[in-house]
């Protein structure tokens, strides 16, 4: 499998069967937050377990969704929201979130992010900020966090949380999660993956 930075014309109804069969999907939206950046905050429907005001506590079942009944909301709301789903530990999947991996008016990837890719050969998207991608795996991760080194690799791993799914497929990878067990042990192996002390945000 060789990948490039294009979007497949695989129709977002064919997308990530198994995911959308299970019903913990919200709706988000953009929010500034006090130092001026924007954020994902998840959105609040009818019958939510608030968190804040406008903001979905994501780790509460009440305020999970179906997919549909996720895409229903994020069509019929005024303001523009996304669509995401929440991992927990009881769940097989994985999220890996690669940061700025992008150049050349992010029309290219990274060698790294690339080889990542093509390893995995999972369900990959280009995020919704369009600078990196995110690949959905199945298996077990023996924790979440970042890596702080080697400093050319924002990576981030998920699997127990809240995670934004654009459905901008990746043409050339799968349109479903894989089970990757063997990569996943492979890739705690080569990175540091801690969860303390980011030197980056989480694009989700």
């Amino acid at each position: 499998m060789t990948v490039e930075m294009e979007v497949s014309n695989t129709h977002p109804s064919r997308l990530l069967p198994g995911l959308k069969e299970t019903p913990h999907w919200m709706c988000w939206y953009y929010s500034m937050d006090d130092e001026g950046d924007l954020r994902k905050k998840p959105y609040p429907h009818e019958g939510s377990d608030i968190y804040k005001p406008g903001i979905a506590r994501y780790n509460s079942e009440q305020s999970w969704l179906s997919y549909s009944e996720a895409r229903d909301i994020q069509k019929s709301t005024n303001h523009p929201l996304g669509i995401g789903f929440v991992i927990t530990e009881k769940d097989d999947y994985i999220a890996l979130d690669i940061d700025d991996c992008m150049y050349d008016g992010n029309s290219k990837l990274t060698h790294e992010t690339k080889t990542i890719i093509e390893s995995f050969s999972s369900y990959t998207e280009i995020s919704p900020s369009k600078t990196g991608v995110h690949i959905i795996v199945k298996g077990q991760a023996p924790t979440q966090g970042w890596t702080n080194e080697p400093v050319s690799l924002c990576l981030e791993i998920f699997n127990k949380y809240f995670i934004t799914v654009s459905q901008l497929h990746m043409a050339e990878t799968p349109i479903e999660a894989k089970s990757r067990q063997d990569n996943i042990d492979e890739i705690f192996k080569k990175y540091n993956i801690e969860w303390s002390k980011p030197r980056f945000t989480s694009s989700w």
